[in-house]
């Protein structure tokens, strides 16, 4: 896969056990992602995919927002690791940004729902009417 995308991959530490790292790939650069903790309703955990835990509430909140911002995220971090995050491999796994975007559009049902060209902010779609 070309660039951009994410890739998370385990590594074993003798003494330590396993520990889950998130990278993301970029043209010319590799960056490390890191938690966040802006918000209670995110759990504080380190991340995890491949199960459904504080882990994969983590990863998939922090998914959201680089690449949809804070409001797509406090609103559907949840969906994103019942329906992404804990299907993943346990193992490794590698996802492109578009593929967030994607399922992100489909919970709003049309893209002309958003504001195309800009980040999601608001967290505002469809599902806001009926209490969603």
């Amino acid at each position: 896969m070309k660039p951009p995308f994410y890739k998370g991959f385990r590594v074993t530490h003798s003494s330590e056990g396993k520990y889950a790292h998130v990278w993301h790939y970029l043209p010319g650069r590799i960056q490390p992602v890191h938690e966040r903790h802006e918000y209670d309703e995110v759990p504080r955990s380190d991340f995890d995919w491949g199960t459904l835990g504080n882990g994969s509430f983590q990863l998939a909140y922090v998914l959201l927002v680089e690449n949809c911002g804070h409001g797509v995220a406090r609103r559907f971090f949840q969906r994103f690791a019942r329906e992404k995050i804990a299907l993943l491999p346990s193992d490794e796994w590698v996802m492109a940004p578009a593929e967030i975007i994607e399922w992100v559009l489909d919970q709003y049902g049309k893209p002309e729902d958003l504001v195309l060209g800009q980040r999601l902010e608001t967290g505002a779609g469809p599902e806001s009417a009926n209490g969603g």
